[in-house]
């Protein structure tokens, strides 16, 4: 993005954004809702720290040991034709035995 400033108080800024600059500064409420906005979407990162993802902290759970469980897929629908045990064996939950799966799982999760 390209930013074009200028001296004079009564002209707008250029900027290449969506709303265009003379939108941005015609409104002085509108400034206020943008920078407002702009506050609570944005955080402040260290170099190198990743956000948690969502999908996997939702997916996956650490036990105390800091192994990562899982469910098992197979219990949503379609469980009347199943067995007993089948339907048990499906409901409990189980590890992430690959290492390499566990360590990428763990640094999308903890963030």
């Amino acid at each position: 993005n390209t930013f074009v400033a200028s001296t004079d108080p009564n002209q707008p800024c250029q900027r290449n954004t969506m709303f265009g600059g003379l939108f941005r500064s015609s409104l002085p409420s509108i400034n206020s809702a943008f920078s407002l906005f702009s506050n609570l979407t944005s955080r402040n990162f260290a170099k190198g720290a990743l956000k948690t993802n969502k999908a996997v902290s939702k997916r996956f759970r650490v036990k105390g040991n800091g192994e990562l469980i899982r469910r098992k897929a197979g219990m949503s629908h379609n469980t009347g034709h199943k067995s007993r045990g089948r339907k048990n064996r499906l409901a409990a939950s189980a590890p992430i035995k690959d290492k390499k799966v566990a360590k990428k799982m763990r640094r999308l999760i903890v963030s």
